[in-house]
């Protein structure tokens, strides 16, 4: 019971910091920089970390295919 505890808590926290954080970089950055470059570097961050992650954790690597637009 008190692991579990412990355990939301955490979880609580970790979103408090993160969300937090973000928003506290945005605000200081929208000063500097326009506001689409600024997202478009944030998604290229993230899609390359969880791009890093799923290589980690064994994922496949994404063929020609994959990365090809379809409409």
């Amino acid at each position: 019971m008190v692991n579990l505890r412990l355990r939301v808590a955490a979880a609580f926290a970790a979103v408090y910091i993160i969300w937090g954080s973000t928003y506290l970089a945005i605000s200081f950055v929208i000063e500097t920089l326009p506001p689409f470059f600024m997202a478009s570097t944030r998604f290229l961050v993230a899609g390359l970390m969880l791009y890093a992650w799923a290589s980690l954790r064994g994922a496949s690597q994404p063929s020609s295919s994959h990365w090809g637009v379809r409409f």
